[in-house]
């Protein structure tokens, strides 16, 4: 993976740094990484937030606030991923009004997408179920009960 990063910059340099960006390429970068990573996993983060807020999952503090200021750095107003993760480590967010909102605008579309998805999941299977099924979600209950 390294080698691939070291002859795309290789190349970025050679062709386009000194030709067309000179000393921009940390912006262009900054934006790819928001448009290409960021946005499109923007749910997923929600998600993971969202475990690490209610302990489900833990990580080191240090380690998730430089991962939250490069998230910032990348993107200033991402903090509406999880305005409450975002004010306990970071202090200072702007805009976190704003950002609540957003977070609570993203969690109704996010719930609304679950159950459309079992709405249609479940069109047309009537009240048969399997038999594993009760097995398999009294098995992920222990786990959340025993976490």
């Amino acid at each position: 993976m390294s080698e691939i990063v070291r002859d795309l910059f290789a190349f970025l340099d050679k062709a386009y740094v000194k030709h067309d960006l000179k000393a921009d390429l940390l912006t262009n970068l900054r934006a790819v990484i928001r448009t290409d990573f960021i946005e499109p996993m923007e749910v997923q983060f929600l998600q993971t937030f969202q475990m690490i807020d209610s302990g489900a999952m833990t990580v080191d503090g240090g380690l998730l606030k430089q991962m939250l200021t490069a998230m910032t750095a990348l993107k200033p107003d991402c903090a509406y991923l999880s305005p409450n993760l975002f004010k306990t480590l970071l202090g200072n967010v702007r805009n976190l009004e704003d950002a609540q909102s957003r977070f609570e605008q993203l969690q109704r579309s996010q719930d609304l997408r679950r159950s459309q998805g079992a709405a249609s999941g479940m069109a047309g299977q009537g009240t048969k179920r399997h038999a594993g099924d009760a097995g398999i979600m009294d098995e992920s209950a222990a786990k959340r009960a025993a976490s």
